[in-house]
């Protein structure tokens, strides 16, 4: 029993020092695997960095041109389009953040393309696209396709005169013996009747149709329309408490269609009120309009506001082919003008 307890004991010894020696080596082995992987890496990040810190980067100076180690690669005229005096040049350094500076420097500019004779190259593009907007149908009065269609309805009695015309072909044959030969009619072009009708059909596409007033309409976005009511301009009212009156008349075609409609915008001096089938639905900008409510005419400065007001009922509750009637009104301290959009 003694000697079985020594052996163990010894047996027990030799395993512990085996499985010390064997972790170590294990611990030693991983260390080192995990240093040379350091090591790499290192030596992986500082080639990268190399390479980007002498890659050659392009940028762009003052001018606008695209430059490549310092030289000029691409003009900021190449990358524009734009040539020297091809456009005119407004002040826009008042327009960030204010929708009503942005109108008015883009008002300056449009009012001096409107003036004069097209010229340069932006200038003959604005003049198009002002015709093409105008535009309701193009004209096809000159094209050829129409022309030679027209030549042939103005000469069809010439071009159809032969369209009827059969010729009888007749021939005997004499041998001393009488034959009964056939005679045969031979048409070389049947006869055509034929008449013309015109079929006239109307119909409306859209959501809504102007029916009177300054013509003030475009496009936002797919299925969104912005409806300008009023003048646009600066300072074209002139008068003390005096009240100057524009009006809109808009056929919904499709009231159904309309899912949202907002008072978006408001720009007036001095005093601005908005009206729907007669009935206010904004007073701008403190509830007063001299001289029928309160008595102070000239506020001395221009509103730029967001009434951001939800008229959707008074559009989509109407019945298709309905009328709606948008007036505004302003009041005239010294020099004013006034609009409204609707979105």
């Amino acid at each position: 029993m003694i000697l079985k307890d020594y052996l163990s004991s010894w047996l027990a010894r030799i395993i512990s020092m085996l499985l010390t020696i064997t972790t170590q080596t294990l611990f030693m082995t991983m260390a080192f695997a995990d240093t040379l992987y350091q090591q790499q890496l290192a030596e992986a990040t500082q080639g990268v960095d190399d390479i980007y810190s002498n890659f050659p980067y392009t940028s762009v100076n003052t001018t606008g041109d695209i430059v490549l180690d310092g030289e000029v690669i691409f003009s900021a005229e190449d990358a524009t389009g734009q040539k020297d005096n091809t456009y005119l040049a407004t002040d826009t350094s008042n327009a960030y953040g204010s929708d009503a500076n942005t109108i008015i420097a883009g008002e300056t500019v449009q009012g001096i393309y409107d003036n004069k004779d097209p010229e340069t190259d932006s200038e003959m593009a604005y003049d198009l696209l002002k015709k093409t907007f105008s535009t309701q149908r193009p004209d096809l009065s000159n094209d050829p396709i129409w022309d030679q269609t027209d030549n042939v309805f103005e000469n069809l009695s010439e071009i159809a005169k032969d369209f009827t015309e059969c010729r009888i072909d007749k021939e005997v044959i004499s041998d001393g013996v009488t034959y009964h030969i056939p005679s045969y009619e031979r048409c070389e072009k049947l006869p055509i009747q034929s008449k013309s009708v015109t079929v006239a059909h109307s119909y409306e596409a859209g959501v809504i149709k102007h029916e009177s007033g300054p013509f003030n309409i475009a496009s936002c976005g797919d299925g969104c329309i912005n409806v300008w009511i009023g003048t646009i301009g600066n300072n074209y009212w002139t008068g003390s408490c005096t009240i100057y009156e524009e009006e809109v008349v808009l056929e919904i075609i499709q009231p159904n269609a309309i899912t949202f409609a907002e008072l978006k915008y408001s720009y007036f001096d001095d005093y601005h009120q908005v009206l729907i089938n007669g009935e206010l639905v904004y007073n701008g900008p403190n509830g007063e309009f001299p001289p029928e409510i309160g008595t102070k005419c000239d506020l001395e400065r221009t509103w730029a506001k967001s009434p951001q007001i939800d008229v959707t009922s008074r559009l989509k509750e109407v019945e298709s082919g309905s009328t709606v009637d948008f007036k505004t009104r302003t009041s005239v301290g010294e020099k004013a003008k006034g609009i409204v959009y609707l979105k």
